[in-house]
């Protein structure tokens, strides 16, 4: 535990990283809301924690696992803003997820940044994937299509997990991303034509959920995800002869719609994995 006054904060307004877990206050001190350069604020096991306000635009992490008492949370838009990628991870907050559902916090953050923000996630407390998730399945990994137009702005997915063996230190709950694209028409030794089909792997991050990183998860969770339509592919035409982000995936690919099957898969073949009991999937239009 940390003895952090409102003076001492005032001092560390250059500080990216601050972890301030097991502390016994009941709202976070105001001066947190004033470090312009904090990227990440990890509040783990604050157990008198109740209300998290209103921070900064810079903070794209927000860690409040195990935090018992804590009820509420700001907007998205107030949580983390303004940056590309984002995360709210709140593992065993049973009270906040009895307030807010994490498809609420999804939701509101589609709201606030549909066109600007390239992924973002939320882990917390939950048993029931959503019917909002238009596309389910019970396994780890789910296929769909993806739509011929172009109104669509990004894809959102979910899980319900638990530890698969809650004495372990490095479990895994991941997320993956993979595009299936037709290649160009071409001829087999026999002379027939045939279209060929090519993987892209988009997206394969995800988090520690062993107890080396928090409590066991003993009672389900969700993990939610959602990609922008250009952090799967890009859709600019300033890309249009060029290479992508997402490992050498040419936007013509995708521009002239070879691309044409998205698939998500919640674990990893090379380590650890919490059991995943079921996953959804659903694209996401501005109307949404």
């Amino acid at each position: 535990m940390c003895t952090l006054g409102e003076a001492d904060i005032h001092c560390l307004s250059s500080l990216s990283y601050l972890y301030l877990g097991g502390n016994n206050f009941i709202t976070i001190p105001l001066a947190l809301t004033q470090l312009c350069s904090l990227k990440l604020l990890g509040l783990s096991n604050c157990i008198e924690l109740k209300f998290l306000p209103d921070l900064l635009t810079s903070i794209a992490d927000v860690r409040i696992d195990g935090c018992a008492s804590l009820e509420v949370v700001a907007s998205p838009s107030k949580v983390c803003n303004l940056v590309d990628e984002a995360s709210v991870k709140a593992i065993n907050c049973f009270k906040l997820a009895e307030n807010i559902h994490a498809l609420t916090l999804l939701k509101k953050h589609l709201k606030a940044f549909a066109n600007s923000r390239k992924k973002f996630d939320i882990i917390m407390p939950g048993s029931e994937i959503p019917e909002w998730f238009s596309q389910q399945k019970s396994d780890s990994s789910i296929k769909i299509p993806l739509p011929k137009d172009s109104q669509w702005i990004g894809v959102a997915s979910c899980c319900t997990f638990i530890n698969n063996d809650a004495s372990r230190d490095d479990e895994d709950i991941s997320c993956s991303a993979f595009i299936y694209c037709r290649n160009s028409e071409q001829t087999s030794c026999d002379g027939s034509i045939f279209r060929g089909r090519d993987c892209r792997q988009i997206d394969g991050s995800g988090w520690l959920v062993g107890k080396g990183f928090n409590e066991p998860i003993m009672k389900d969770h969700l993990f939610l995800r959602y990609w922008s339509r250009d952090k799967l592919y890009p859709i600019s035409m300033e890309d249009k002869y060029g290479h992508c982000e997402t490992n050498n995936l040419r936007a013509t690919d995708c521009l002239d719609k070879k691309c044409d099957e998205l698939e998500v898969s919640f674990t990893h073949s090379f380590q650890w994995n919490a059991k995943v009991k079921k996953c959804g999937v659903r694209i996401v239009y501005e109307k949404d």
